[in-house]
């Protein structure tokens, strides 16, 4: 059985590294940093249904049967990941905790990305004392130290804005925090230890 999540995951790391000299890498990563956790997520749900490696461990058998109903009712990443957190720690993710928002703005990003629809850069229909307001994608990262705040002078459009190896390392850091921290919970079995060499050499960047 091939599993996916892994090799796309390394496709981001790369598309970042180019990104370093081509900014424009910067999307390649981005968006591949998370279609790897979403492939994540489904290599998870298909492995966790081997009998073998989930024997006698009830939570992964019952996290495995709530995960196949959210599949087929095309729940969302998010929350197939608060429920994977639910069922193996018997507590709901906090939602105002840092890593979840960061997990919830890359996959806001991804979705605004891939389904790109016209931009305007802002600079147009600006009435008098009014002030240019960057958008929210920018203002989120650059509130954050990850890019700097754009010139009022000169807006640009909101996906050249974050098209920047710092919002590609960003989300490829968010990905591995995420992984990791889905095996940190995972109860004591062989799909556990399966688990854990798969992520074990991951490395934030």
């Amino acid at each position: 059985m091939i599993y996916h999540h892994g090799h796309i995951l390394g496709l981001a790391k790369k598309a970042y590294e180019r990104s370093l000299s081509d900014e424009y890498e910067s999307f390649v990563s981005i968006t591949l940093s998370a279609m790897s956790l979403e492939c994540y997520v489904n290599d998870f749900t298909h492995q966790s249904s081997s009998e073998l490696l989930r024997i006698g461990i009830k939570p992964l058998q019952d996290l495995n049967y709530v995960l196949k109903i959210l599949e087929n009712s095309k729940a969302s990443l998010i929350a197939k990941i608060e429920t994977i957190h639910f069922l193996l720690t018997g507590e709901e993710l906090e939602k105002g905790a840092s890593k979840h928002q960061e997990l919830s703005m890359l996959v806001r990003l991804r979705n605004e990305l891939v389904h790109r629809k016209p931009e305007s850069t802002g600079e147009w229909g600006l009435e008098e004392n009014q002030t240019f307001e960057p958008h929210k994608f920018v203002k989120y990262f650059s509130d954050r130290g990850v890019i700097n705040k754009p010139s009022e002078a000169s807006p640009p459009t909101w996906s050249q804005y974050i098209n920047k190896p710092e919002v590609a390392k960003w989300a490829y850091n968010v990905v591995v925090t995420t992984l990791q921290d889905i095996v940190s919970i995972l109860p004591g079995s062989h799909f556990s230890y399966v688990q854990g060499v798969m992520t074990s050499e991951l490395q934030k960047i």
